[in-house]
């Protein structure tokens, strides 16, 4: 059997997980950045060892269903945010990703921003409050890939540090909520978590960035303030990639200082909204900054990036990026930020340049 038939044959039993994330029961509104997240998402947090593991009501024995779905939930190496998956456990030992999954920080708002992005295309977007009850309660916005928008309630309750039970819940046309399904998740100790790769012609899946994915995908720009000797980063650069099942981009931006030591400042995930249209960044960092924004093509050879940033200090800057396509190898990004006459003014130029290969 084809992949893509054993995922359709589990996408729908997947889909009834919709919103079965990233909220967690003991919480601090008062804490902020990284604190604030990892508080949060405590309860629901996985080694790189562990999965959440539920049995699939619906496993008729055949191979074309999963037995089991797993879900993980790993903490950035920055600290910064969180990610995992939902996949279909099979019997075969064959592995399907259902949904990618995101959580952020919003240090300006206090909430945690959640993302799941569907193997076929579906988006789930939503947020919430940090709480401090043992349960808790998630409303999101799926924009489905067949052009459906539906209101998802999701509730989760903590029995102990390894078992929790979901229940997931659509808004039907009269406004009321009917609960969809009921979930008895345990914690797992399973083989260590491994990167997923994009299969297929990845760089099809959002036309509109392919651009960037070229060659490596790895773009670096000189710092123009660097001076030998002083302890600044000399180069810049912005790794692209593409996600689980070629659905999202995720780019980090990185630093390379003078003995050309490189760390990661900051990173960026892309994905379209397959009912609007519209191509979400979302962007964090380990020091606590979270932008919100988007990515839209102008002319045939430039784009706009345009949105808020959330500083930890609580100010909110508007800000926008025009991008210049040079060639196939450079391009011009000119940053402009909204001064307090409501004007944007241009604050940096930078130019970058494709590079094969980690510099």
């Amino acid at each position: 059997m084809s992949k893509f038939s054993m995922l359709r044959a589990g996408v729908a039993q997947a889909c009834r997980f919709s919103a079965i994330l990233l909220f967690a029961g003991v919480l601090n509104a008062d804490e902020s950045g990284s604190g604030a997240l990892i508080q949060h998402m405590q309860p629901m947090l996985t080694a790189t060892t562990e999965q959440w593991q539920t049995p699939n009501p619906q496993f008729d024995g055949s191979a074309s269903q999963p037995s089991h779905f797993g879900l993980r939930l790993l903490l950035s190496d920055d600290k910064s945010h969180v990610f995992g998956e939902l996949t279909g456990l099979y019997e075969t030992g064959h592995e399907a990703v259902y949904w990618t999954l995101y959580a952020f920080y919003n240090p300006v708002s206090h909430k945690v921003i959640a993302v799941q992005i569907g193997w076929e295309g579906t988006l789930m977007l939503g947020e919430a409050a940090a709480r401090k009850s043992g349960a808790e309660e998630l409303l999101m916005l799926s924009y489905g890939s067949d052009g459906v928008v539906k209101a998802i309630n999701h509730k989760n309750q903590f029995v102990d540090a390894n078992t929790h039970i979901s229940r997931a819940f659509e808004q039907s046309d009269d406004g009321q909520w009917v609960e969809q399904s009921v979930w008895k998740w345990v914690r797992r100790d399973v083989a260590a978590y491994q990167p997923r790769q994009a299969s297929g012609d990845s760089k099809d899946a959002i036309p509109e960035l392919a651009y960037f994915l070229n060659g490596e995908g790895q773009w670096r720009a000189p710092n123009p303030d660097y001076e030998p000797g002083k302890d600044e980063d000399k180069v810049y650069g912005m790794n692209y990639r593409v996600g689980a099942e070629g659905r999202h981009i995720i780019m980090d931006i990185v630093a390379v200082d003078g003995n050309n030591d490189t760390k990661n400042n900051y990173t960026l995930v892309l994905v379209k909204n397959p009912v609007t249209n519209e191509i979400l960044m979302l962007q964090t960092g380990a020091g606590g900054v979270f932008f919100r924004g988007r990515h839209t093509p102008l002319a045939s050879r430039q784009y706009q990036h345009d949105g808020l940033v959330y500083l930890p200090n609580g100010i909110v800057k508007y800000v926008r990026d025009i991008i210049e396509i040079q060639d196939q190898h450079a391009y011009v990004l000119k940053a402009y930020e909204r001064n307090s006459e409501g004007m944007f003014e241009q604050i940096r130029e930078w130019k970058w340049q494709l590079q094969r290969g980690e510099q």
